[in-house]
Formats: C-alpha cells, structure tokens, sequence
C-alpha cells in the first residue's frame, strides 16, 4: 500500500515540476526525495511497525512544505525572466590573482590529503590496485577514520571530499575555456582524485562530486555532443571504481559483475532507506528530544566532543556494533528533534534557501568558479536527505561558502612603502 501511493505522490510533484518554468534545482531535490521515498515506502511495505502511517505522512509533509515554500517564491521572485539573463552570458575565468587563490587550495587540499593517508598507512584503492587481499575488507575500511589512532578525519574531508573537486574541476575547466589542451592534466589529475575521493573505501563522495558536476554543467553551460561525452566518459569511470569497491565490501568474487549491479542497485534504492526505517522505528518510541540532538550533532563538531550517538545506536541495532553509523533521515531526524510541526519547518525553511539561493545565483555573473561552487552546494544540499541538518556541515557545505568568499571577495593585500 505505501509503496503504491508512494508512486502516485511521486508522479503527481513530477507532473508539478514539469509546470515550473525553472526546473533545476528543484528537479534535483525532486529526483534524490523520491528515490528516498519510494526506497522507505517499500520497505514499510516488507516491515510493518505501528509508526509507519506517522513515518509515510511525515515524508509527505516535508515534501509538500518543500515545494509549497519553493513555488510561491520561484513566482513571486519572478526567476524565469532572471535565467534567461543569466544563460545569454558568457562564462567567465576569474583573474589571476583568484586563479593563484584557487590553485593554492587546490595544491593545500591535495597536500593534506596525502598526509592524511601517509600518517594511516594505507590507501584502499591503491591496495586493492597492488593486488591486496583482504581478511576483512569492511573492517579495514573502517579503521580508515575510526581506528586506534584518531586524525581528524571530518576535519580532513572538507579538504579531501570538498575543497579538492571543486578546485580541480575549475582548474580543468578554465583550462579548457581557453582552449588548451587538457589532456595529459586530465591523464594526472583524475586519477590522483579518484584515489583522493575512493582512497578511504568509501564510494558515496566519488559519486557525489560527479553528480555535483554534471548539475553545475547543467546550469552553466548549454548542451553539446561534447558535454554529452564527456558526462557518458565521466559515469563510465565512477561506475568502474564504484564497483571495484563493491566487488570487495560484499565480496563478490562467486557471484562476479552480476552480484555488483545488484548490490549497486540495493546502495542506490534500499540501503540508506532501510537504516531511515529502522532509525524512525527507534526514535519514535522515545520522548521528543527538542532540539538537543541536533545540538549535541552540531558540538560534536569540536574536537574530543563525542556528539549524538543517535547514528551509532541504529548501527548497533541493525549490526550488532556501534562501530559504525547508520544515520537517520531528515524526516526523521526533525520529528525526533520537534515532532510533525519540525518537519514542515525544516523542508520549508530547505526550500526557501534553494530557491532564495537560485536567486543569488542567477543574479551574479556567470563566473566559472562561483558556477561550480554553487553546483556543489545545490547537490549536497538535495542529495544528502540523511543524518539531519548536520549531515550539511560534516559533508563540506559550510566549507564551500567560505571557500567561494576567501577566492571571490577578499581582498588582496598590498604592502605600501612608506
């Protein structure tokens, strides 16, 4: 039954995006939201929990408030006229003094990166490259970030997951606006950012910075048999890397490249969604917490403070060890956090910044820095739906707007002689 009305709500907010004048971002939002949706409605379907009904109406309501929100702005705001603008300009290379800012970070993220594996001693992809094997390939990747010696990795992903991709693409880019040649770049930087990005045995990041590319490529530039290409080129390459990956996480060596599309295929739609499931099971047994998991999330950002454990709890739960996270969704992250009426204020206030953001977006100038920042920002901001608002700041979204001031607004310092 959820799973069918599910489809029905999901068709019927396709059918309403297809009337808006300005599809992206929201279609963004609209495709990962239905892919948790329809992902949780049919698991409800297979484990029946008396919170279920409170859990489907809950989803709605964030969807609804959502595009409630977004709607009424994307005409009061009067966008349409604004893109068109927007798309007539010519995309332009920032100056050189912001190129030199660019391609500091760049190097500074790709030096903190390598030490950061150096001082763990190993690098997944690399190993498994070197032939490897693995007694406990889950296990290893674990110890990744959470083994005897702690080195910060949050503090290290806003370099390595954030700061990286954004400074590499733009760097690759601007180079090929100006009609150089990239090629050999391409041959050294991409495979130096796959092992950057996959090097933890981690895939979702990879993914990620491509999808967060393909959506700056969208909004930015026109479409060409280049840009299809190159965006064919680009899903061939993750899809090979993602599933050596898998290959290795679920051991896959008898069910070969079969048992790869079919765990790929449960990453995609069931995995993320049965830990959403089971982590509103949980939390809606216990007494509201009223803002204080959310805040215990938020100081867990400092360093030796432990944070919610939330994540951890729905872990041990569905694996028997609290060495790991399964984080809960946004939905049900605000309805732990403050109930129905949370839920409706988070998805409302989440479609304001989208659309108030488009705004800004397309009220500036088509700089190609600032274009892929804001792709970056527009795809985290759709795309992670798990682990409550937090999930925005430990996955690099702050980071990105500091990143965009320190590069488009700084100024540069001068040393006057005297």
């Amino acid at each position: 039954m959820f799973f069918s009305l599910s489809i029905v709500i999901i068709l019927f907010f396709v059918l309403l995006v297809s009337f808006f004048k300005i599809k992206l971002p929201f279609a963004w939002f609209l495709f990962f939201y239905a892919n948790f949706f329809i992902g949780t409605a049919w698991q409800m379907d297979l484990f029946p929990d008396e919170s279920n009904l409170i859990h489907f109406f809950s989803i709605l309501a964030g969807l609804t408030s959502y595009f409630a929100v977004s709607s009424m702005l994307v005409r009061r705001w009067n966008l349409s006229d604004l893109q068109e603008n927007f798309i007539k300009q010519p995309v332009i290379i920032s100056s050189p003094l912001k190129n030199n800012r660019i391609f500091f970070f760049l190097l500074f993220s790709l030096i903190v990166s390598a030490i950061y594996y150096i001082s763990i001693g190993q690098n997944i992809l690399f190993m498994i490259l070197a032939g490897t094997e693995f007694e406990d390939f889950s296990g290893t990747r674990i110890s990744m970030y959470s083994g005897e010696e702690y080195y910060y990795p949050g503090y290290v992903n806003q370099f390595k997951n954030t700061i990286f991709p954004i400074c590499a693409a733009y760097y690759l880019s601007s180079e090929a606006l100006r009609s150089k040649s990239i090629f050999l770049k391409l041959l050294i930087l991409v495979p130096i950012g796959i092992f950057i990005l996959a090097g933890t045995g981690q895939r979702a990041f990879l993914v990620h910075s491509f999808l967060a590319l393909c959506l700056t490529y969208f909004l930015t530039f026109s479409f060409s048999k280049k840009m299809i290409f190159n965006l064919f080129l680009g899903t061939v390459i993750v899809f090979i890397v993602f599933s050596i990956l898998s290959f290795f996480y679920y051991d896959l060596s008898e069910e070969g490249f079969f048992g790869v599309i079919v765990k790929l295929v449960e990453r995609i739609f069931f995995v993320q969604q049965e830990g959403g499931l089971v982590g509103f099971h949980v939390i809606y047994d216990l007494p509201r917490a009223y803002l204080t998991e959310w805040w215990a999330s938020i100081v867990g950002i400092l360093p030796n403070v432990s944070g919610s454990d939330l994540a951890h709890q729905i872990h041990e739960i569905m694996y028997g060890s609290s060495r790991g996270t399964v984080p809960i969704s946004h939905v049900g992250s605000a309805y732990y956090n403050g109930g129905f009426f949370l839920v409706l204020v988070f998805f409302g206030i989440l479609g304001f910044f989208h659309t108030y953001l488009f705004l800004r977006f397309i009220s500036g100038k088509k700089l190609l820095f600032r274009c892929i920042c804001y792709g970056f920002i527009f795809h985290y901001s759709s795309a992670l739906l798990f682990g409550g608002p937090f999930t925005y700041i430990d996955n690099g979204l702050i980071t990105i707007f500091i990143l965009l001031y320190i590069v488009q607004k700084v100024p540069a310092i001068t040393i006057r002689r005297i």
